[in-house]
């Protein structure tokens, strides 16, 4: 089910966590998993990532909260978002 949350997480990158969850929990036949594999947190987050990089110079600055959306702290978790 893991994989199936990354693989879903990958293929529709905007869909809510709780999508992604109700997804992955429907490949699996086991009703034991389906059961026990929960989410802790907010079903209606999204994951918000800042765009990578081409280059791959390591001597270059880390990203300022300006790069990150809406320039939050990070780029996973956005308070703005849940507003």
């Amino acid at each position: 089910m893991n994989l199936a949350f990354l693989n879903g997480w990958t293929a529709h990158p905007n869909q809510t966590i709780g999508r992604l969850v109700l997804n992955a929990k429907s490949v699996t036949t086991d009703n034991d998993v389906r059961r026990t594999w929960i989410l802790f947190g907010d079903p209606a987050m999204r994951f918000h990532l800042a765009a990578s990089s081409s280059s791959s110079n390591s001597n270059t600055a880390p990203a300022s909260s300006k790069d990150f959306h809406h320039g939050c702290s990070t780029p996973t978790l956005c308070p703005k978002e849940i507003e």
